[in-house]
């Protein structure tokens, strides 16, 4: 599974869930309840996804697997959903404190979509150069 990532997940348990399972098919072992409760216990993790039970009302009550890419790219879209809006409070709030965001993050500035204006060298295009200078 290559598409998602673990952090992709909001809920914790989802995200211990999806390591189980992608632990399992990298062994080439079946992805069931009884193999991923194994698992779960091996780990002493079966509380922490809402125990056992929890476990079980997932398994009967999702869709068919048919349908898990599709299923995949609604978790990775709202995964970069939650990111972005992650990035955009940061930006806010160092914005209001009037600091400069940091850089070392990986949704900050340093992936702009476009470029700031400090960053622009050479004339100015013809669109600007059209505006008349003020006074």
């Amino acid at each position: 599974m290559e598409v998602l990532r673990p952090g992709d997940f909001y809920q914790g348990a989802h995200r211990i869930l999806y390591e189980a399972m992608v632990d399992l098919y990298d062994r080439g072992r079946p992805i069931d309840q009884l193999t991923l409760s194994a698992v779960l216990k091996d780990r002493n993790a079966e509380q922490q996804v809402g125990g056992l039970a929890y476990l079980s009302e997932i398994v009967t009550s999702v869709p068919i697997s048919d349908n898990v890419v599709h299923y995949a790219r609604i978790v990775k879209e709202k995964s970069i959903l939650r990111k972005t809006i992650s990035a955009a409070q940061e930006i806010s709030a160092a914005a209001f404190q009037g600091s400069p965001t940091s850089t070392s993050s990986s949704t900050g500035p340093s992936r702009r979509s476009s470029p700031s204006p400090r960053r622009r060298s050479g004339p100015p295009t013809t669109r600007w150069a059209r505006w008349p200078a003020r006074r």
